[in-house]
């Protein structure tokens, strides 16, 4: 069963994988940094939706909590 990663995470780890989201949007999601490694985790997952569900959850999670 799948669970939304980003609701464990605190608001300044928020507010660190949203900025390493706004820099995969430029150049591409890599493996050297948590946001990464959570991407691989939902590919695995969630397939050739991976990269909507991460988008959709981490931004419900910040919403949700501001």
């Amino acid at each position: 069963m799948h669970v939304n990663v980003f609701e464990t995470k605190s608001d300044e780890e928020l507010f660190i994988l949203y900025n390493q989201f706004l820099e995969a949007e430029k150049g591409g999601f890599t493996e050297d940094n948590e946001l990464g490694k959570i991407k691989r985790n939902y590919d695995e997952y969630f397939g050739a939706n991976a990269i909507l569900m991460l988008q959709i959850e981490l931004t419900r999670t910040m919403a949700d909590r501001w």
